[in-house]
This record gives structure tokens, C-alpha cells and sequence, in this order.
């Protein structure tokens, strides 16, 4: 099986290369998927480590090529496959930096019809800045309900490999939560001062003191939330070809949904680029 570009040349598959197990007994599938959820749960991989490439022989990788020659290399050709089967669908974005996706996970024989809808009236390259992140592949993509299962195949949708933003994103959860605990605390009767306490006091010139609190309480609250999400994803499924409203799921960088709801594709369109 040829793979262009070398398996391992993408972080999570250098990461896999770095700890597969040769002595496991477990199958390679099932650890593959275990260690893709491990990289996904770190949130953040630093991409100038050293590559478990550069320790690989020409026996196990050449011209691109994995050798299933042994049992180390019967498990990395069996890792190789759905990643290197979906590396067309990455390509189009630098490691780390995949934005937005369109994920159909619904192929029944009777939702071709309302699939074309749901395009018909929406711009592809506005809604995703690249018509290739329109992810419609049934032999990769047929997942149903568990929507989750792209993360396995590109955890880059939500796994970072900028430092500085990364950094910088715990810096701002940090302080974003640190005012939320803090308007909490003096809601609930707490000698606090600082921007919070400001905020409630000034909502309350305006509103009536429990409607004041509950008020700042839901902007801090959605002040954490989009200080947590590193991208959204558009998913179709069953009951958005039956409602013609896709699954808008925001997410965190350990994958995990902040929110969701359900939007008609022009509204999803209207927010290409956010």
C-alpha cells in the first residue's frame, strides 16, 4: 500500500510510532484506538520532538512503504490504513490546523434526496473555506450516531501543535474561570472584589438583583465556553436529512462537545470563518 506523504510524517501517527506496544497482545485496531484517545486527551503536542521516524530502518519504512514483514510491521500496516485512507481529506490544511469539516454520517439507501438538499442552497467554500472539507465518503464515514469516531482519524481537528496558542488559550481559560468562581462566590454572600463584582453591580442598576447575578453568571459561563472551543464541526446525520437542520458541535481541544445545537445550512454558511 503506498502512502504519500511517509506514514509518521503526521503527529499522531509519530506519536503512535513512539508508543505501540510489539508486546501486546491486544488487537492492533484496538490499540490504535486507544492511543489516538490518548493523544486527543493531552490536548497539545509539542511538534518539535524528535520523530520515531528518524529510529525506523529502511527495513521497516521505504519509499513510503510499510513492509508487513514482521509483527511490528503487520501492526504499523494495520494502523496505516485509515489514516493514510483519509490523508486526502486532511491534506488540505497545515498539521494541526484542519478548520471546520462537513461530516455526513447517515448513507441510507433513502438519504441521498435530502443530502442534495441540504447542499443545494448553501455555499461550500463559504461555509468551509475548502469544498474538500466536505467529508462524504461512505467507506470512511458511516458512523451513524457516533459522529465521535472522525476524532479517531483526525484528531487534528481539535489536538494542537501551536504552542503559543495553546499556551495562551490556558492562560485565558484560567482567568475566564477565575472570574466565574469569583462572581459565584460573591453572589453566594463572599467578601470578593474585582471585574465581577463590577459587572453585577452594574447589572443590577439595570435589572432586578436575582435576574443581575443569574445574568453575569450565564456571560461568564459562555466567556469559559468560547475560550474552550478550538473548532466546530457541521455534522449530518439522520435527523438533520430528516429536519434539515445540522449538528453544530463545538469543541474542546481534548475533543470533548462544549456545545451543540441544531442550525439550517445558511446559518451554518453565515458562520464560515469564525
Amino acid at each position: 500500500m503506498e502512502i504519500s506523504p511517509p506514514w509518521g510524517s503526521i503527529p499522531v501517527e509519530a506519536y503512535i510510532l513512539q508508543n505501540w506496544d510489539t508486546s501486546s497482545s491486544t488487537a492492533p485496531t484496538d490499540q490504535l484506538r486507544h492511543l489516538v484517545r490518548l493523544y486527543i486527551g493531552a490536548g497539545y503536542h509539542d511538534p518539535l520532538l524528535p520523530s520515531p521516524l528518524l529510529h525506523l530502518t529502511e527495513k521497516l519504512i521505504f519509499g513510503g512503504q510499510i513492509r508487513p514483514t514482521g509483527k511490528f510491521n503487520h501492526n504499523l500496516a494495520a494502523l496505516a490504513y485509515p489514516f493514510s485512507k483519509s490523508g486526502g481529506d486532511r491534506a488540505w490544511s497545515p498539521t494541526g490546523q484542519i478548520g471546520c469539516i462537513w461530516l455526513r454520517t447517515d448513507y441510507s439507501a433513502e438519504s441521498e434526496g435530502a443530502h442534495e438538499s441540504l447542499l443545494e442552497n448553501v455555499d461550500l467554500f463559504n461555509t468551509l473555506d475548502d469544498e474538500d472539507r466536505l467529508l462524504d465518503d461512505e467507506d470512511l464515514y458511516d458512523f451513524g450516531q457516533e459522529w465521535q469516531k472522525v476524532l479517531d482519524l483526525m484528531p487534528e481537528l481539535v489536538v494542537s501543535t501551536d504552542a503559543s496558542n495553546w499556551h495562551s488559550s490556558l492562560t485565558l481559560l484560567t482567568e475566564a474561570e477565575d472570574e466565574l468562581d469569583k462572581a459565584k462566590a460573591y453572589l453566594a454572600g463572599g467578601d470578593i472584589q474585582g471585574a465581577p463584582v463590577e459587572l453585577i453591580e452594574g447589572m443590577r442598576t439595570v435589572l432586578p438583583a436575582d435576574k443581575a447575578g443569574e445574568s453575569v453568571l450565564q456571560i461568564l459561563r459562555s466567556k469559559v465556553h468560547k475560550t474552550c472551543v478550538v473548532n466546530y464541526i457541521l455534522v449530518e446525520d439522520s435527523e438533520a436529512l430528516e429536519t434539515q437542520q445540522l449538528l453544530l458541535i463545538f469543541l474542546d481541544a481534548h475533543g470533548r462537545v462544549v456545545r451543540s445545537s441544531r442550525v439550517p445550512p445558511d446559518q451554518a454558511e453565515q458562520m464560515g470563518g469564525f
